[in-house]
């Protein structure tokens, strides 16, 4: 497929380009890699190469504008990979595509081996994600861990991390309002972590530091939402950037929930009653002090019906004794139409559409790659139409011509049901019997046809319809009743 193709679909040229291109093409317009649901077509453009490392974690921006990608350095030599390897070691690293220019930039590359990514979190409405570190450091009673934050501007690819959240001996738990460009950070700095590797000292600035004594939940309540078990002794409220916008420094939690207020812009603990179902809100005040409060509660909304999705087949080949399991992956449509599955690649692990349905993540022969998926204007899908029921005709005609050649060098016979492997050596390109459905007459001899004109031999399905050729070997499009 001509990458010429790919650009002008997906830089929405006028109409004439698009059709020069389709046409011209010297590949055939079926060859193209696209899919279409009942409201529209979507074509898949060439895979973007992300890293042939080992992934660990894979994580699309709410909008899907942005991927996070963060993975481990790949062995090089025989001897890596001969090594045993510690599940945490690596030499961690994050790297950022970005959908509008399809292009991959390293945004954080771990100073030791025994850094890598724990977790992340996108802030909704944002650029920002943030990146808990881990450092695993052996020692001569076992191992410690420290955990830091990062901040990263997937637009920029600038990073920084976040003030007093450098050096934590636990991870922290960071909970992204649904709503709004914060996030709600918990944690516990009650014993000291070691330092971090390339990491500056902590720094102790407090926006809001008054410290207080938490009441504990009530017994007979269990907790509801993001469950905060005791020991976190500090709230902070996370913006875009790095940016603290608020901390909380108080005595240990409540063994309590954490939700979103309607709004998304205030957390709550919650709790609910085992019996009655009743729920109990508070809310954590900057001296420690727990207020119960009434206040509405965030809900999702329903989720919209999608228009594409990701499907994963598992499959086995078998060769003797071998067996080998691969897994195919396609893009579909919800709804059944005439090509509504593609086949993405035939053997992946880890795909992933983006929350946009624009873009698919998968791993192929150990790399990760991206695709972008475009949507045809009106005019391109009209084009492109037109242009397959165009090659639908020709193609039957050449099926037809050569049922035909091969009648005349068997004593006017057609083949059999199922012997369409005797037409090769009548076709230049025999692929095409691969969209071809023949449907011989029930007498084989073309001489005892009485209507050659109106006997049809077989047909190839379109958009809209389906191309059809007869006996006496013309072809024409008929349409799909409406």
């Amino acid at each position: 497929m001509g990458r010429k193709l790919y650009q002008v679909v997906a830089r929405g040229l006028p109409l004439l380009a698009l059709t020069v291109c389709l046409v011209g093409s010297s590949q055939a317009v079926s060859k193209f890699e696209w899919v279409q649901t009942p409201k529209h077509m979507y074509m898949l453009l060439p895979p973007t190469l992300i890293t042939d490392g080992d992934v660990r974690t894979v994580q699309w921006s709410p909008n899907g504008a942005y991927l996070l990608v963060t993975a481990s350095q790949s062995a090089t030599t025989v001897e890596q990979l001969l090594q045993p390897r510690l599940p945490w070691t690596g030499a961690g690293m994050v790297l950022v595509y970005e959908h509008a220019g399809q292009h991959v930039r390293k945004v954080w590359q771990a100073n030791d081996p025994s850094q890598f990514v724990a977790n992340v979190t996108w802030l909704s409405k944002s650029n920002t994600a943030y990146v808990t570190v881990q450092q695993h450091t052996s020692t001569n009673t076992g191992f410690t861990d420290a955990y830091g934050v990062l901040a990263i501007d997937a637009a920029s690819g600038r990073l920084a991390w976040v003030p007093g959240m450098e050096h934590l001996p636990q991870a922290p738990t960071i909970l992204p309002s649904p709503t709004q460009a914060v996030a709600l950070a918990m944690f516990d700095d009650s014993t000291p972590a070691p330092e971090i590797i390339g990491v500056g000292p902590t720094r102790t600035d407090v926006v809001a530091a008054a410290v207080g004594q938490a009441t504990p939940a009530i017994p007979e309540y269990r907790p509801v939402g993001a469950w905060i078990f005791p020991g976190a002794d500090n709230f902070w409220l996370l913006g875009s950037g790095g940016r603290v916008n608020h901390r909380i420094h108080t005595g240990p939690a409540p063994l309590a929930g954490v939700e979103w207020g309607a709004d998304g812009s205030k957390w709550y603990f919650a709790t609910q009653n085992r019996k009655t179902k009743a729920q109990f809100i508070q809310q954590l005040e900057d001296d420690g002090r727990l207020t119960t409060v009434t206040a509405p509660l965030y809900e999702d909304p329903p989720a919209p019906n999608p228009e594409l999705l990701i499907q994963t087949k598992p499959m086995v080949a078998k060769q003797r004794k071998v067996k080998r399991g691969f897994n195919n992956v396609w893009l579909s449509s919800p709804e059944e139409t005439w090509h509504s599955d593609l086949l993405v690649t035939p053997n992946g692990l880890l795909a992933e559409l983006s929350p946009s349905e624009r873009a698919v993540f998968y791993i192929e022969g150990g790399v990760a790659k991206v695709r972008a998926i475009e949507m045809l204007t009106d005019e391109q899908k009209q084009s492109m139409d037109k242009a397959l029921r165009a090659e639908a005709l020709s193609d039957v005609k050449q099926a037809g011509l050569a049922l035909l050649m091969y009648s005349n060098d068997m004593d006017d016979m057609f083949p059999g049901a199922g012997g369409l492997d005797a037409l090769y050596p009548y076709l230049k390109d025999a692929s095409l019997l691969d969209e071809f459905n023949y449907t011989p007459p029930t007498d084989l001899t073309t001489t005892h046809i009485e209507n050659p004109a109106s006997t049809q031999i077989g047909y190839i399905d379109g958009p809209g319809g389906r191309a059809v050729v007869y006996s006496d070997g013309h072809a024409k499009w008929i349409r799909n009743p409406s």
